[in-house]
């Protein structure tokens, strides 16, 4: 780590305690979803396997894309640290739909994502401080965000297109 790099300090720290937060989030649902199945009972786990699969799925990816930021960042790796911005945007934007479909259906729901979302995108991240982004970096901040979005998002329309 250079100098210049310790101005991101506290922008990679509360990125990185968020990124741990969110993975151990995942790494429970993935311990416990088999367990919204029905337990053993063989005729409901055979009507819901559908579901459990992507939930299992959804889980995984959310695990692996979080805890490979979550090593890059212990790094200093330059793709990790330009993907906070992406995933944090996801984070907050996913939690804001979350909060409107709860508001349609009489809800009131504090996404909690959203505000850590916000606060770590409120610590200091100087554009010129960001080291430089090879394009490999680049396709890999793209794949974290767009793994993100589609394990965020997944659970939000899964419903619907079940139903």
């Amino acid at each position: 780590m250079t100098d210049d790099l310790r101005g991101l300090d506290q922008y990679r720290l509360w990125a990185r305690f968020l990124f741990v937060v969110l993975a151990l989030v995942a790494a429970i649902g993935l311990v416990l979803a088999p367990v919204r199945s029905g337990g053993i009972d063989p005729a409901r786990v055979a009507a819901v396997w559908p579901l459990l699969f992507i939930t299992l799925v959804d889980f995984a990816v959310s695990l692996i894309v979080l805890l490979g930021l979550i090593r890059g960042l212990t790094r200093w790796s330059a793709w990790a640290i330009h993907a906070i911005q992406p995933v944090c945007i996801v984070l907050i934007a996913i939690g804001g739909i979350r909060l409107l479909i709860g508001l349609t259906q009489g809800q009131l729901l504090l996404p909690l994502e959203t505000v850590a979302g916000i606060l770590v995108l409120t610590r200091p991240h100087p554009a010129d401080l960001l080291p430089p982004a090879t394009p490999d970096d680049r396709r890999r901040v793209a794949i974290a965000a767009g793994a993100m979005f589609a394990s965020y998002f997944v659970p939000l329309v899964l419903p619907v297109a079940l139903a």
